[in-house]
């Protein structure tokens, strides 16, 4: 998300300045992005945990694919198209990795990291393009950078995302040994209450 969704913000100047977007053009292709967020986050509604971990590789080729495809000349409205596609593979990113995360895995605890991601990759990406402006880059150089890591980073998280790995995990998930706990706790006032009340009428 950190590449595929905020790295346009930098982007964005170069490619006004190199007439490849107006400021018209530059609105709608931040606007279409969100869209495209919308839009994936409601079709994640029908995403299962057991296939997450598929539709996180998916979600990581796609936008690689999208920042790759912004390199090359196009008109305006097709910038548009790209970037609301790139906003539906952030949503469908972010959905499954929660879901490969705290289902697939249970691995509750990990959630502060994962989250901490997007915030890393704006900060990774963001430097990138500084050292890419400084080396006097365009914005099609740029583009090609972001999906080439992006790309390389995905290839190096995939082997964690074998869901045969996940069957080999017992442990439960906190939130459900939480409520085990908490039902527990409870059960002995609720027999009391109950026998109570019964005395209640008696009387």
């Amino acid at each position: 998300m950190g590449f595929g969704r905020f790295a346009f913000t930098a982007i964005y100047p170069h490619m006004v300045k190199e007439g490849v977007l107006s400021l018209r053009g530059g609105s709608l292709a931040a606007s279409a992005n969100y869209a495209g967020y919308l839009l994936g986050a409601i079709l994640a509604m029908r995403a299962r945990a057991h296939s997450a971990h598929r539709l996180c590789l998916w979600s990581v080729a796609g936008t690689a694919l999208c920042l790759g495809v912004l390199a090359l000349p196009m008109p305006v409205w097709l910038i548009v198209t790209v970037r609301g596609v790139a906003g539906v593979f952030s949503a469908l990113a972010m959905v499954a990795a929660s879901l490969w995360l705290l289902e697939q895995r249970r691995h509750a605890r990990g959630a502060p990291l994962l989250y901490a991601g997007v915030g890393a990759g704006i900060a990774v990406s963001a430097e990138l393009l500084v050292l890419a402006s400084y080396l006097g880059w365009h914005s099609a150089g740029m583009w090609l950078l972001l999906a080439g890591v992006t790309a390389l980073a995905g290839l190096a998280a995939a082997p964690a995302a074998d869901y045969r790995k996940t069957k080999s995990m017992k442990h439960p998930l906190p939130l459900q040994a939480l409520r085990a706990f908490a039902a527990a706790r409870t059960a002995p006032w609720r027999r009391y209450s109950r026998a109570e009340c019964r005395r209640q009428k008696t009387r």
